[in-house]
């Protein structure tokens, strides 16, 4: 199954058909970097279970802005909103295209975009799969702190703290 989904991956560049997980992002980068040499990605550091974080550098530019997804694990959407400007905003640069009438390389002469595309990994896993997410070691803790054991709305990281308050 797995082999499938990053077959997929890499014939339709996000295709939207299914939340995207830490796992699925890092595939995502993993393409990317492949693809466009100067696709910068670095790593702020690590999540509470280990998990990379990942920021993507695009453009060398004095002008700086940072965009940052996934504050709340439910928000995975902001993920692939994300992942799919920094790919189209790179290729774009590459097959010297036009974005909303501009020249994408004096873009990414003036401007050096920062993107976080997943803030809080262990919470995005949280919300998709439940206690049942990968790497996740103190479900007992989960269990007390959500009963209900839905997930689905959970906005914090792993240990219940939610990162932008």
């Amino acid at each position: 199954m797995k082999n499938d989904k990053i077959r997929n991956i890499k014939s339709t560049i996000l295709g939207y058909d299914s939340p995207i997980t830490y796992e699925l992002m890092m595939e995502y980068i993993n393409i990317f970097t492949d693809r466009y040499k100067s696709f910068h990605v670095t790593h702020l550091g690590q999540s509470l279970l280990g998990k990379s974080i990942p920021l993507i550098t695009l453009g060398k530019g004095k002008k700086s802005v940072l965009y940052i997804g996934a504050h709340h694990g439910m928000e995975h959407l902001t993920s692939a909103l994300l992942l799919k400007f920094a790919y189209l905003y790179q290729k774009a640069i590459n097959e010297k295209e036009k974005i909303l009438d501009y020249d994408s390389k004096k873009l990414s002469e003036n401007a050096s975009l920062y993107i976080v595309p997943m803030l809080n990994p262990d919470g995005v896993d949280l919300s998709i799969f439940g206690i049942t997410a990968p790497d996740i070691k103190n479900a007992e803790y989960l269990r007390m702190i959500n009963p209900s054991l839905d997930f689905s709305d959970w906005q914090a990281n792993a240990r219940g703290v939610d990162l932008n308050h």
